[in-house]
C-alpha cells in the first residue's frame, strides 16, 4: 500500500513537471502567418491608440514565413521595404532572433503567433494560414 502511494506521488510530481515545460516555438513557428493586429494591454493614452491603429494599416496584408531550415521571408506587396526581406531565424528557448532584433516569443499555437519585441513596441499577433513547409518561396 505505501509502494503504490510512494508510486502514484512520484507519477503526479513527474506529470506536473511536464507539463510546466517550455513549448519546443522552434517547431511550433515554423509555417506560414499573416498579419492579424497590433495591440496593448495597457491603457493608452488617445495618440497611441491612434498609432496602432496606423500600425494596423500599414501592415495589412503582411504574411511572414519560417521554414524548418531557418529562413524567415516576409512579404507584403506595396508595403514597405522591411516588410518585404529574406534572412535566417534561429529560436532559443522563447527568443527569435532575426539578423539584430530579438523578439519574445509569448504564444505559439496551431492558431496564433503573438510577440513582443520590446517596451517600447505593442504586441503583435499573427494567424496561422495553410503552408506545408515545401513551398519555394521567393529567391
Amino acid at each position: 500500500m505505501k509502494n503504490s502511494i510512494l508510486i502514484c506521488i512520484s507519477i503526479f510530481i513527474l506529470a506536473v513537471i511536464s507539463s510546466c515545460s517550455t513549448p519546443d516555438y522552434a517547431k511550433l513557428i515554423i509555417g506560414k502567418w499573416e498579419f492579424y493586429q497590433f495591440y496593448s494591454k495597457e491603457d493608452l493614452s488617445a495618440v497611441r491608440k491612434e498609432d496602432l491603429k496606423t500600425f494596423n494599416k500599414s501592415n495589412k496584408g503582411l504574411t511572414i514565413r519560417f521554414s524548418p531550415n531557418g529562413q524567415y521571408e516576409s512579404d507584403q506587396p506595396g508595403g514597405v521595404e522591411e516588410n518585404n526581406s529574406i534572412t535566417d531565424y534561429k529560436v532559443i528557448d522563447n527568443l527569435l532572433i532575426l539578423e539584430t532584433d530579438t523578439i519574445l516569443i509569448l504564444e505559439a499555437d496551431d492558431r496564433f503567433l503573438r510577440l513582443h519585441k520590446d517596451d517600447n513596441s505593442p504586441d503583435v499577433m499573427f494567424k496561422r494560414i495553410n503552408f506545408t513547409g515545401t513551398e519555394p518561396g521567393r529567391q
